[in-house]
């Protein structure tokens, strides 16, 4: 069968790599014409090329697509390669190429499984089900115009990231880098990610490998944005509406007398000094804050006591509510929400700050994010990755 472009032919002593990339870097979308094939032919041979041709590729890797005459069905193919490839969004790994290939008395058939134009695990499998070692393997998938992610990261691959996301992060992926899938094994989770950040890999680079894994846990997700559903952001509640907790009798145990609380300065001189208590509401009006239960924790009162008065007020700010564990509903302007009474907040991780450990301690309780802002409020500092979830300033 005649080829479609005459001289086609001779870009068989090329890797598809080299071929693909050179028509990328020359803006060819569509091998059809004699001139783009020597374009891209002059493209690989100029001494100052960034990519270099591999003129004797080996003949068991590049069988399924080398020259037989029937070149039609091989230039479609690899136009379309192209074409996906100058279209694609998608975040993808391009090999360094290994110069030097392992010697090896192996014979196997390679069919190119899976995506064509990538290798990837069922590339591997297909390999190593033939006894094909793991060098020899590692050498043939360098030679690929791209490598997908478990199978560069078993091979231990080093290569360029392409089309990564942020635009300030480096493409460079790290060949040094440790991944040892912590955690869930086939699942990338948060002990993932903090694995890979403890050694400077960047969130693309987290992306790329957690594509790779059968599952990505929903806080990962979320904080790399491969969760499309999840949209950050929202209303700070200022306060609670607290939930009336059972009554006590504010006994003076020294005394066995109960003890009233008394708002106005006068009525409260006038009492007995063993049965009196002054809650003057001390910080912002109306809110029952920190310096309100300080107030009340000076003159004796337990911290049951103090919990019971709390919860008979209008509202009550995120400190004070955290530190009683007191239920209530946000003062949110968006549906109201209940707080978890159930829910166990041992601030995790630095203390008094709000951040990724404390999140993941809140979400696998089932805790709204309305809650975690109205926590976070109430902690002297915000982490930026818990801050970036929530929608707030950090601190």
């Amino acid at each position: 069968m005649a080829d479609k472009v005459p001289g086609f032919s001779s870009l068989s002593g090329y890797s598809y790599s080299d071929i693909r990339d050179a028509a990328k870097k020359l803006g060819i979308t569509s091998i059809s014409t004699p001139q783009d094939v020597d374009k891209i032919i002059d493209y690989i041979k100029n001494p100052g090329a960034p990519f270099q041709s591999i003129l004797n590729a080996p003949a068991e890797y590049t069988k399924p697509f080398e020259f037989t005459g029937a070149f039609t069905p091989f230039q479609d193919t690899l136009n379309e390669a192209i074409r996906r490839d100058n279209e694609s969004t998608s975040l993808r790994f391009k090999p360094k190429p290994i110069t030097q290939r392992p010697t090896s008395n192996t014979s196997f058939t390679y069919t190119d499984p899976g995506d064509k134009f990538a290798f990837g695990m069922k590339d591997l499998n297909e390999l190593r089900s033939q006894g094909v070692s793991d060098e020899n393997i590692r050498y043939y998938a360098s030679q690929a115009p791209q490598v997908g992610p478990k199978a560069a990261a078993e091979l231990k691959l080093a290569g360029i990231l392409e089309n990564y996301q942020d635009p300030s992060s480096a493409p460079q992926s790290n060949p040094d880098y440790t991944y040892t899938d912590p955690g869930d094994k086939g699942v990338f989770g948060m002990q993932d990610y903090r694995e890979l950040e403890s050694q400077g890999v960047s969130e693309d680079v987290m992306r790329y490998i957690a594509q790779g894994q059968s599952y990505t846990g929903p806080v990962a997700s979320r904080l790399l944005g491969l969760d499309k559903n999840y949209q950050s952001g929202g209303y700070t509640s200022a306060t609670i509406k607290p939930i009336k907790q059972a009554a006590t009798d504010f006994i003076n145990t020294a005394l066995n007398k109960p003890r009233k609380v008394y708002t106005d300065s006068s009525d409260y001189s006038k009492a007995p000094v063993g049965e009196r208590i002054f809650y003057g509401d001390p910080g912002d009006k109306n809110v029952f804050g920190m310096k309100d239960y300080e107030q009340l924790k000076s003159q004796g009162l337990t911290e049951n006591d103090i919990r019971s008065f709390a919860s008979t007020q209008k509202a009550v700010g995120p400190k004070a509510a955290i530190k009683m564990n007191l239920p209530g509903v946000l003062d949110s302007y968006k549906s109201p929400q209940k707080t978890n009474s159930s829910y166990n907040y041992t601030d995790p991780g630095d203390k008094n700050a709000f951040g990724m450990k404390d999140y993941e301690e809140l979400y696998g309780q089932g805790v709204s994010e309305d809650v975690m802002r109205f926590i976070a409020s109430g902690q002297k500092r915000v982490g930026q990755k818990a801050a970036k979830l929530l929608g707030i300033e950090a601190r």
